[in-house]
């Protein structure tokens, strides 16, 4: 596998929404869209409404539709903390 792995928590108010391992995360931070590899410099950062897409591997993935929260990053650690959340199937 050419990237290094990414774990992610996607948490709505009532559920956990997805978690797992990926390759890439691209999420509607409040200052523009933020792309997130392994090895990114740590990052907590304010989400507006839209969607985080995440890239489990070359050959799948998909988008979850999300209202406002917070993302954090830290040693390839990604929580992402929403009011609500869909998976966009």
């Amino acid at each position: 596998n050419l990237y290094m792995s990414l774990n992610v928590n996607v948490v709505d108010a009532n559920n956990l929404i997805w978690k797992g391992e990926c390759e890439f995360v691209v999420a509607p931070s409040a200052d523009g869209e933020i792309g997130i590899y392994s090895g990114h410099v740590p990052v907590l950062s304010i989400l507006k409404k839209g969607t985080v897409t995440i890239r489990e591997n070359e050959n799948k993935q998909f988008d979850i539709k999300i209202s406002k929260g917070f993302i954090s990053v830290d040693s390839d650690n990604i929580e992402i903390t929403v009011e609500s959340a869909e998976i966009i199937k």
